[in-house]
This record gives structure tokens, sequence and C-alpha cells, in this order.
């Protein structure tokens, strides 16, 4: 198939190149360079003069460039408020805007515009599956720019493409955001945590378990937490994780009467504690509070 968008010269888009443009020119990249990748491939594969993608800053109702590639360079730091712009009612109305030609004529104050000898337009919001509005993509050219169904199934594939890095560095972001809550509730709690993988192999420790056991992180890391109990406790620990595991609660197993530890220099330490079972990835791990 052969998408046609007549003009002077014609344009003429072919699907093989299209998908050159899209996958090979894309998949090997990730973040700001995935984004780079896409502006540019966008701009040649539907031959505009320019395209972008950037995220919305909604307390200042401005854009702020990831990628922005024009005629045959990228712009770098580029921000822009939208009121007065073509952008304007994409984000207002989360939907798509095409001005085929004349856009000076309908936006006359957009000094960007002017430069550009800006003839037509097209953009689109980049949606998360909630309706938030994740970013923006366009394109812009110095010359007609025809409605044609299948010209828009092409750019929306661009957007496609955008929208998924867009919602992978999302996800990725809150998991960081998660791990460094996670990360200060440790640092911060007064009893020795420590988490273990279904080994009982310590996966990861707060300050107040090296305390604890007079050590560093680097001397617990790794090791069996059974070898830093007593016989005795070590044999109650492992029973206690198997009542644990039959228990459809996650809810921790508190244990007044404790564990007997014992600390790097081998002396013992009495500790009250409290055990939980979780599944990550399919896989338990388990987590131990210490109080001495």
């Amino acid at each position: 198939m052969t998408v046609m968008v007549e003009d002077s010269p014609k344009r003429r888009i072919h699907d093989d190149k299209i998908l050159r443009f899209l996958v090979e020119g894309t998949v090997s990249e990730i973040g700001s360079e995935f984004f780079r990748a896409l502006a540019h491939n966008l701009s040649e594969a539907l031959q505009t003069y320019g395209a972008w993608i950037t995220e919305y800053l909604p307390e200042s109702r401005r854009l702020r460039a990831l990628a922005f590639w024009m005629k045959d360079g990228f712009l770098e730091h580029y921000e822009q408020a939208i009121d007065g712009t073509p952008c304007q009612p994409v984000i207002d109305t989360r939907s798509r805007a095409h001005f085929p030609e004349r856009l000076l004529e309908l936006y006359p104050d957009d000094p960007d515009l002017k430069a550009l000898g800006a003839v037509s337009y097209m953009g689109t919001p980049l949606l998360d599956a909630d309706g938030t509005l994740l970013g923006y993509l366009a394109v812009l050219d110095n010359r007609r720019m025809p409605a044609e169904p299948q010209l828009y199934e092409l750019f929306d594939l661009f957007a496609a493409r955008a929208v998924a890095e867009l919602r992978r560095l999302r996800a990725e972001a809150a998991v960081h955001e998660r791990e460094a809550q996670l990360s200060l509730l440790l640092d911060t709690a007064m009893d020795a945590i420590l988490v273990l993988d279904g080994e009982f192999r310590i996966t990861r420790l707060n300050p107040r378990a090296t305390e604890l056991f007079a050590c560093t992180e680097e001397d617990l890391s790794g090791e069996c937490f059974l070898d830093f109990l007593s016989p005795a406790a070590a044999a109650k620990f492992s029973r206690l994780t198997r009542e644990l595991e039959a228990r459809p609660s996650e809810r921790p197993l508190w244990l007044p009467e404790g564990l007997e530890a014992i600390r790097w220099d081998k002396v013992p330490i009495p500790a009250e504690a409290a055990i939980s079972r979780y599944l990550y990835n399919g896989a338990p791990f388990y987590t131990v509070f210490l109080r001495s």
C-alpha cells in the first residue's frame, strides 16, 4: 500500500519505509535517545519540516521538549507557553488537532510560526490508560498537509510508540519513588530490619541491623540469616516460616518471646521479633524485625 498526500511537490510515503523509521530507528533506544530518534524519524517518514515530543507543565501551561527536530537538527532546551498556539486545542481538548494550511492566518501572534514560515500543523496528546496527559506529539511543515485518513493512521503509529515509552518511564519513576520511600523508612526505623529470600539469605538490611549485629552491611549481605541465630532460635525460625507459608494472610507474626540472635563477635542477643512473608514475582521473601 502507498499513502499519497497530494501537494507540490508530491509527498509519497511507503509502508516499508514507515516501518523502518518506526521500528529500526527506535528499537535500540530508551529514554531521551528514544524520543530524539522518534522525532527525527517521524519528520523524515512524513516528510515534514519538523517534529517534536514534549511534556506538559500544567501549573504554567507550558510545553517542555523531550526532543525537538527542526529541518536538519535538534533544538535544545525548548520550552513554550501553549496559549495562542496550535498546541492549545490539543492540550485543552485532549484530542488531535490538524491545520492543513493557512496556519499563520489562524495564529498570527505566534512568533515561532512566523519565523519558520509555517503553513500546516498536526498534533496529538499522548495519554495514559487512565486519561492522564503524559505528553504531546506534533509535526509542522512549510507546505500544505492535506487531511488524509491514512496519514492520520501513520501519525498515530508514532504516537503509540511515544506513549509506550512514556508509560515505561512513568512506571520506572514510580518504582524509584517507592524505593526511595522504602529506603527512608528502613534507614530511620528504630528496629533492625532484614529482608530475606526464600532460602533465608539476607538481601537487604537497614543501619540498625548492622548496629545490632556489630558488623557492616557487607558482612551480612548475602549471608544466611540462620547463621546469626542460636541453634534453638534457627529451628524455631524455620518452623515459624513454614507456618507463615500455610497462612493465607500476609500479616506479620509477632514473637514476644523473641529470638536469640548471635552478633558478629559471637555474643548472643535476646531480641523480640516479628516475621512477615510476601511474594514478589512469584518468589517468597521474608521481612524480619528485631528489637533488642
